[in-house]
Parts: structure tokens; C-alpha cells; sequence
């Protein structure tokens, strides 16, 4: 083959991967070298290569001057040794550039399934008289004392269903665990048939789930899903049990549930989460 018509090809090559080296430079700065070194090789050649076609012209001032000389200029055969060399360099350079752009597709959808992933630990739902955690009055300092422990603030015999939730939910987004799990379930066992009974059972299971308890958070999980069938938290419930179950080394179980989460809610956001993660286990959802 023509040397030319072989150097045509990777400046079209350089042409691609130019632009898409851009967009990856953030992490992968290398690649922008290691490109632009290539693109002035071929600028070289190409120099090299127009002078040798000239000298071969009718007419040229080396053909008239030695017609049976050999061509002028650089040697073809060494030419076309360096455009395989090339070729074979921007071959590497476009595996890693593809690897790289793999890499930053995948951590977008990770960052993408975190993010959703926490928005969906959001605030329950509250009665409308009732006012967010945090709200009202500003604590005194005896009471922030007290919350210290998170024991002296806790709801007594007679604190009314609002509290009690508000008490633990409180508990809950400040991180103190234990004390959200015992609140919630001093809350169902005080008002089990409340509208807001679903809601506790769910902060039940995640209380367990932020303290690494997959095994109680995946049975709690499931009491959402079971008491409470027509509540708002059962996707969410569902996401969270298959989560567990592939934690406790039940792949095949959680599975099955994130499976029955996609053909229950199609259209929740819970499912499309739960249609990721088996598509990254490479199973079909």
C-alpha cells in the first residue's frame, strides 16, 4: 500500500480522538500529550511524504537531473515503517482514551444512584398541624443540655402522637440510631392503626439499616411491605430489602425482590434504581 494512502487515515483518526480527549482531560490529562506528539508526528510525515511525491514529478528539477537516481528525499520503505509505528501508537492511545471515558461513565451513574439514592431518605409524612423537626421555639439551654444524651428531651406518658414521631424522626436526621428505633417503636406500640404507623415501621427498618444491621433491617423491610401493603413506603421498602438480602450474601433472594419491586412499581423511581443495579450484576431485570 501507498504510504499517502495510509497517512490519510490517521490524520482522520487524530481528527476524533482530538476532540474527545478534550472532554476527558479533567481525568486524563496525559492523553492530551500523547496526542498532540502524534498529531506532529503526522504533520512530519506528511511534510516528508509531499516532498518525496514531488521529487518524483515529471518535469522536477531532481527527475531531470538524475533520471535513473533513486527518488530523493525519504526513503518510502523507512516512511512507511514510521506510519505503522504510528498507527499502532494511536491505537494504544484510543484504548485508553476509550477506558477512560468508560470510567467516567460509570462513576456519573454511581454519583447519579447515590444522589437518588439519598433523596429518597427524605422527611415522612407529617399531619398538617404538625411543624418540621427543628421548628418552633428555640431550646433553652438546660434543654440542650439534656439533649446531649438524647434521654432527658425524650416524650413522656403523656406526649401526644406528634410528638412521639417528631421525637424520633429528630433522632433519626441527628444520627442518634438507637434512640429513633426506640422512638419509633414506642410511637406504633402507642398508635398502631395511626395514618403514620407505615412511616415508623420504615424508620424502624432504617434506623437498622444506617447502624449495619442488614439482618433486623431486612426483616423490617419486609413488615412494611406485609402490615402496610397499600402504603406509600413500599417501594422504598422493597429497594431497601433486596439491598439487604445482596448484603447478607443472598444475591439470589434480593434478586427475586428487586425483580418484583420493577413489575409492582414499574414506573417509581425505586425501580428504576433497582433496574441499574442488576443491570451492573448483569442480570436481567
Amino acid at each position: 500500500m501507498h504510504p499517502g494512502s495510509r497517512l490519510r487515515p490517521l490524520v482522520w483518526i487524530l481528527g476524533v480522538l482530538l476532540p474527545a480527549v478534550g472532554c476527558a482531560t479533567t481525568h486524563t490529562p496525559d492523553l492530551t500529550a500523547d496526542v498532540a506528539t502524534l498529531n506532529s508526528r503526522v504533520s512530519q510525515l506528511q511534510k516528508e511524504l509531499e516532498e518525496s511525491l514531488a521529487s518524483t514529478q515529471p518535469g522536477s528539477t531532481a527527475s531531470r537531473a538524475s533520471p535513473g537516481a533513486a527518488v530523493p528525499g525519504t526513503d518510502l520503505a523507512a516512511l512507511d515503517a514510521r506510519i505503522a509505528s504510528l498507527e499502532t501508537e494511536i491505537a494504544a492511545v484510543r484504548q485508553r482514551l476509550d477506558d477512560s471515558l468508560a470510567r467516567m461513565d460509570s462513576l456519573s451513574q454511581d454519583l447519579q444512584a447515590t444522589r437518588e439514592m439519598a433523596m429518597r431518605v427524605q422527611a415522612p409524612r407529617m399531619s398538617p398541624t404538625q411543624p418540621p423537626p427543628g421548628d418552633g421555639e428555640e431550646p433553652s439551654p438546660m434543654a440542650s443540655e439534656g439533649s446531649s444524651t438524647g434521654l432527658e428531651d425524650r416524650p413522656g406518658p403523656e406526649a401526644s402522637l406528634e410528638d412521639i414521631f417528631s421525637a424520633a424522626y429528630a433522632d433519626y436526621a441527628k444520627g442518634n440510631y438507637p434512640l429513633a428505633l426506640a422512638g419509633f417503636q414506642e410511637f406504633l406500640k402507642r398508635y398502631p392503626t395511626s395514618e403514620l404507623a407505615d412511616n415508623a415501621q420504615f424508620w424502624i427498618a432504617e434506623s437498622s439499616y444506617a447502624q449495619g444491621d442488614f439482618l433486623t433491617a431486612e426483616a423490617q423491610y419486609r413488615l412494611v411491605v406485609e402490615k402496610y401493603p397499600k402504603g406509600d413506603r413500599v417501594p422504598a421498602a422493597l429497594l431497601k430489602r433486596g439491598l439487604c438480602l445482596m448484603a447478607l450474601d443472598r444475591k439470589a433472594d434480593g434478586v427475586v425482590v428487586l425483580q418484583h419491586l420493577i413489575q409492582t412499581f414499574p414506573t417509581s423511581d425505586e425501580a428504576s434504581l433497582a433496574r441499574q443495579r442488576l443491570e451492573e450484576m448483569g442480570v436481567k431485570p
